[in-house]
């Protein structure tokens, strides 16, 4: 009788079997930690004034998947991630240990920047308080209490 050259029938099916739990497994753990952005902010705004001074013109573009696009007038578009909470907006990214922050976000964001050829204007994570927010201007003021309004893009 000849050896087989294909491993019997169980040990396939075995190898099948835990493949297919991996990738379920990383699906799962995916979704559950993929970033969202709260919908309130996703859109196009445009930073109108900083303490009361007019500014030139930028904009700012927040998607629902937690990412943004900073543009300004004469500067490269910047990508940086965002999130919100109930009075809290944040942006760039988290100042926590890498251990404790995703790795797969840190990768992700490195390579956004690199992407996009820009330099680390959102890096470090910076925090707002939301002190007025309506369905086309949204103010927030930094720990500085340097306060900034953006009015919102029509689309």
């Amino acid at each position: 009788m000849e050896p087989s050259a294909s491993p019997p029938p169980k040990k396939r099916r075995r190898r099948w079997l835990l493949a297919a739990f991996a990738v379920a497994l990383v699906s799962m753990v995916s979704w559950w930690y993929w970033p969202r952005g709260d919908a309130r902010f996703v859109g196009k705004w445009t930073l109108t004034s900083v303490d009361g001074h007019s500014v030139g013109s930028s904009a700012v573009e927040f998607w629902s998947n937690g990412s943004a696009v900073y543009s300004g007038s004469g500067t490269k578009s910047v990508p940086f991630p965002w999130s919100a909470k109930a009075t809290t907006i944040t942006f760039g990214v988290p100042k926590e240990p890498l251990w404790k922050w995703h790795f797969a976000d840190w990768l992700w964001s490195r390579f956004r920047l690199f992407a996009s050829n820009a330099d680390a204007f959102f890096w470090s994570e910076m925090t707002y308080d939301v002190i007025e927010f309506t369905r086309s201007t949204m103010k927030i003021r930094d720990e500085k209490a340097c306060e900034y309004v953006f009015r919102r893009i029509p689309e």
